[in-house]
């Protein structure tokens, strides 16, 4: 968030304010005249920055041009993303006065536009000391030192930019993200006070200090700048994203799921949305609906395992075995320390009617099975159930956790179902069902097993 605020709050409110002359001392040209910075203001206003280089350009084409006037233009063909044409004009300032301030500050900014984070912290650290550094530099080391979680050299570079600049917006901000890091919400939040009080209009402080008063509890309050925050920026997709999740802790579960539509409607490869709106439909029951979500976040992000699971779930619920067997399994190549993926892969094939080819897949995955934990116990009861191996019963019995216990009761009732002993799987997937744990995937499909039997 702070790499916006400072694309905005350098290069366009700083733009005019700290364009002087530097140590070397370039004799100063009159000031910009009143008229010709309204004509350039407004085309930045107007999100025309190529208009408002060609208004400098008339401006000055026959008049003295001092340093400030070049920086001025470099800062206008940064707006524009003329980044070699801006390297160019700041550099021939520097060649004649190495030390001016607001050329080496510029000069940090030609080099954040190219990507060149380490470039842009040395120019900025030249800039701080020359003789009258200005705040925006303290800010801006202030903002990369925040992103490299260094909060104390963050903290001290904030206060800095403010001690030269008490209206700073990026110095406000930052150390309202400082201490939201630090989780001090109450500091972070009234630092977001006055971020708001300098700026506005500007929609960003609105979106960090819901995210500060939604840790406070003040849900209420934080809709409320989420709200201002979309009006000032509707074409904003994480602020329809947060104002879901707000109204999910709220439980107002639709309007949850119209903000995440909203969220994926501004942008549609937004994965968190995509995870979110999947989940709640699951939660309605809407599983055509929550299973294309789902398979969206796949193509988004092949590796987050957690979605293969939550498909595969829905994929035995609709019946559909062999896909159930695809989305477990690659759950489980992703994350081999979940060996209850293991056991739901080898379940759907049981399911599917491929009881050896089972048998095979779980004969080869319980190699990664720890010897001393259930799933291991599990597993050789799924290899072999005409044994009736009464170790994974043993471990339920001994089991305190009561989810955990949910978990092998829901595994030993599927077996149980498969060898129609129906009475015993009914009472096995009633404890399953009725654990308090939300999101386990064992519950859930406990829950489904339940009502298909009630159903006959």
């Amino acid at each position: 968030m702070l790499q916006k605020i400072m694309a905005f709050a350098v290069c366009l409110a700083a733009l005019f304010s700290s364009c002087g002359t530097g140590e070397s001392g370039i004799l100063p040209t009159p000031p910009i005249p009143e008229a010709q910075l309204q004509g350039i203001s407004q085309a930045l206003l107007m999100g025309d920055p190529e208009k408002a280089i060609e208004a400098h350009e008339r401006a000055f084409k026959n008049a003295p041009q001092d340093a400030s006037t070049h920086i001025l233009h470099a800062r206008l063909l940064l707006l524009s993303q003329r980044v070699d044409e801006a390297k160019k004009e700041i550099d021939a300032v520097l060649a004649k006065d190495p030390f001016n301030p607001d050329a080496l500050y510029t000069r940090s900014l030609v080099a954040a536009l190219a990507g060149d984070k380490q470039s842009q912290k040395n120019w900025l650290e030249k800039t701080i000391a020359t003789q009258n550094p200005p705040a925006e530099a303290f800010s801006s080391l202030g903002s990369l030192a925040l992103d490299d979680r260094n909060y104390d050299k963050a903290r001290a570079y904030f206060i800095r930019a403010r001690e030269l600049d008490g209206r700073n917006l990026v110095a406000a901000i930052g150390l309202g993200n400082v201490n939201f890091k630090q989780r001090k919400f109450q500091d972070a939040e009234r630092y977001f006070d006055q971020a708001v009080a300098i700026a506005p209009d500007y929609p960003f402080t609105y979106s960090d200090r819901a995210l500060v008063k939604r840790h406070l509890g003040d849900l209420d309050g934080a809709l409320a700048d989420l709200d201002t925050a979309v009006k000032l920026e509707p074409d904003y997709s994480y602020n329809y994203f947060d104002r879901g999740r707000i109204y999910l802790d709220k439980g107002l579960w639709n309007e949850a799921l119209a903000q995440f539509s909203a969220a994926i409607e501004k942008e549609p490869d937004m994965f968190a949305a995509f995870v979110m709106r999947g989940g709640l439909y699951d939660s309605l029951n809407k599983l055509d609906e929550a299973l294309s979500d789902y398979e969206t976040v796949l193509k988004l992000r092949p590796d987050y395992y957690f979605a293969y699971s939550l498909a595969g779930a829905i994929d035995l619920m609709k019946n559909r075995p062999a896909k159930a067997f695809d989305m477990f399994s690659t759950a489980f190549s992703y994350q081999e320390k979940v060996q209850e993926f293991a056991l739901l892969a080898a379940l759907a094939l049981k399911k599917d009617g491929r009881t050896t080819e089972a048998a095979e897949y779980l004969k080869r995955a319980i190699a990664q099975f720890p010897r001393d934990g259930w799933q291991y116990d599990m597993a050789l009861f799924y290899m072999t159930p005409e044994s009736d191996n009464g170790l994974a019963v043993s471990d339920a019995n001994r089991e305190k956790n009561k989810a955990v216990r949910a978990q092998i009761l829901f595994y030993l009732a599927e077996q149980y179902l498969l060898l129609d002993k129906k009475s015993l799987a009914r009472t096995y997937f009633s404890e399953a069902a009725g654990v308090e744990r939300k999101g386990m995937i064992e519950k859930r499909l406990a829950q489904f097993e339940l009502s298909r039997l009630d159903a006959k």
